[in-house]
């Protein structure tokens, strides 16, 4: 009966979309935001399938109403430890409905800006996994009790708030070593870099919620390359995939366009750690410094272009965050992270950026800073051992800002950002000389497994005087820091001198960049 009702759906399939459906289960689907050509392009719908290894053949995708679907290209073939075949296809910005054809039918694949979404919701999560060393001694979960373990909880509940956009912060995998002898919570579960563990501890559970939404895959320290990087490269890296055992050290930044902000996206897996994760001043690596220096000038660039619209920068590891010193309630409280502050000069352009989000530390977090500093959120609490909290935070500094207002909260959960404002309002009128002001703001909401509200904050935009003023923004970008004037015009003497430099400056930081990225993989460490 089953083989019968397939080759019927295979002569339905054939008769009205011309094409044949691939034989094999599909063991999951998704869709990424790939990179937009241009600062000024949408990011691409990148498309990927996950098979059975009893197929080499890629199934067809339905686009709009394009006549005979198009197929899928293999991105990798299945191998030893990766026993599937991923397929891939990318799908051009603006396009409104993508069905995938298999064996069982016609699947709706979640696309930008789909239909049913919260309008410029992006939800995030962050440390999922589940904590797996070995020992019985050591601090571990048990992978197969949702009490110990709610990724599949929070994910579930996460896909219910219908969000446009889904931002994982890293950390996907902690099954590091096998389940200690007799214990029957994690009898038998995979660990390592493959395709068993990453689909036990990422793609099972987060099944509702990759199905639901465009996914924003930033890496994490447990995507290391000597870690899990390979199994992230292979199957949710943006990018092209290079082929067998390949890993990138430092992949490059990455934006993602929205209507009502942008997502500007670093990749921190490799910075040097201390015993515990928290990189502390006296072992920062100069070269990291140097190669993350370069990416806070790109994504500095890239937010400055994208004005009026605002942008948030999101990474793995907290630029302002607040954690116990080896996640030890005994150690102090540090501010992170050492490297990215150092690189960024603790400083963002205030018209651009408007909050900066991490995880690495497995709790939730929201802090608001003065002197004009941009809030920190922390959201590493979607599964993972949770870390000890930090209080109070009011009054504490980090990197020469002191907190004004901020919390911390050690339960499991998500967390959303809602624009609170209609999309392409301008910061001021068409020639910025009337009263008609319309600014743009959002509202941060973090809730629990079960949805219960246990944070919320609101993020207003800080006024742009001018756009004339982007003019002055642009000549400043590679040497900002926070006593800029804020002057509408500029001498010639000074934009041509100003333009002189950022190319001396660009093309140093190209060289210096080229260099480190073909330097032997850093000495992460997990936590």
């Amino acid at each position: 009966a089953t083989s019968m009702a397939r080759i019927l759906l295979q002569v339905l399939l054939v008769s009205t979309l011309g094409v044949l459906a691939v034989d094999a289960t599909v063991l999951s689907y998704f869709v990424v935001a790939g990179k937009p050509k241009s600062n000024h392009d949408q990011s691409p719908n990148e498309v990927r399938v996950v098979l059975s290894n009893d197929t080499s053949v890629c199934p067809h995708i339905y686009i709009d109403k394009s006549p005979g679907g198009h197929k899928m290209h293999v991105r990798a073939y299945p191998s030893a430890r990766w026993p599937v075949l991923i397929c891939e296809l990318t799908v051009k910005p603006g396009a409104t409905v993508a069905q995938l054809i298999s064996d069982t039918g016609k699947v709706e694949l979640p696309l930008l800006h789909r239909p049913g979404a919260v309008p410029g919701r992006v939800l995030f999560v962050g440390d999922s996994g589940c904590l797996l060393k070995g020992e019985p001694e050591q601090k571990h979960q048990h992978c197969n009790d949702e009490e110990s373990w709610p990724w599949a909880r929070v994910a579930q509940a996460a896909a219910s708030e219908e969000p446009e956009v889904v931002v994982h912060l890293g950390d996907y995998v902690y099954r590091v070593a096998t389940c200690p002898v007799g214990d029957t919570g994690c009898a038998g579960d995979p660990f390592g870099d493959n395709w068993n563990s990453w689909n036990a501890d990422f793609f099972t559970p987060a099944k509702a919620l990759l199905e639901k939404a465009v996914w924003v895959p930033t890496r994490g320290n447990h995507e290391a390359c000597q870690n899990m990087g390979q199994g992230f490269f292979r199957l949710l890296y943006w990018g092209k995939w290079e082929g067998e055992g390949w890993c990138r050290q430092y992949s490059e930044p990455y934006n993602v366009h929205m209507p009502h902000q942008q997502l500007l996206l670093l990749d921190t897996a490799e910075l040097v750690e201390t015993d515990k994760g928290f990189t502390v001043a006296d072992e920062l690596s100069h070269e990291q410094t140097d190669i993350y220096a370069y990416h806070f000038d790109e994504i500095k660039r890239w937010a400055r272009e994208a004005l009026p619209k605002r942008s948030f920068v999101a990474s793995h590891r907290p630029l302002w965050g607040l954690g116990h010193d080896k996640d030890d309630s005994n150690y102090p409280v540090v501010a992170m992270d050492a490297t990215l502050q150092k690189a960024s000069s603790n400083h963002l352009p205030e018209e651009s950026f408007v909050g900066v989000i991490g995880g690495h530390i497995h709790f939730l977090q929201h802090l608001h800073f003065d002197h004009g500093r941009q809030p920190c959120f922390v959201f590493g609490n979607s599964g993972s051992s949770l870390a000890p909290v930090v209080a109070p935070t009011r009054g504490r500094e980090v990197a020469g800002a002191s907190v004004t207002n901020g919390e911390t909260i050690v339960e499991w959960g998500y967390s959303y950002i809602d624009p609170m404002e209609p999309a392409g309002n301008p910061p001021c009128d068409s020639d910025c000389s009337g009263s008609h002001t319309v600014m743009p703001r959002w509202h941060v909401v973090s809730k629990a497994t079960n949805k219960t509200i246990l944070m919320d904050s609101h993020i207003n935009a800080p006024k742009i005087s001018s756009f004339k003023e982007k003019h002055k923004i642009d000549s400043e970008m590679l040497t900002d820091g926070p006593d800029r004037t804020h002057s509408s015009s500029v001498s010639a003497a000074a934009v041509v001198g100003s333009s002189l430099g950022a190319l001396v400056l660009v093309a140093v930081g190209v060289l210096v960049y080229r260099r480190l990225r073909i330097q032997t993989p850093g000495h992460a460490r997990m936590i």
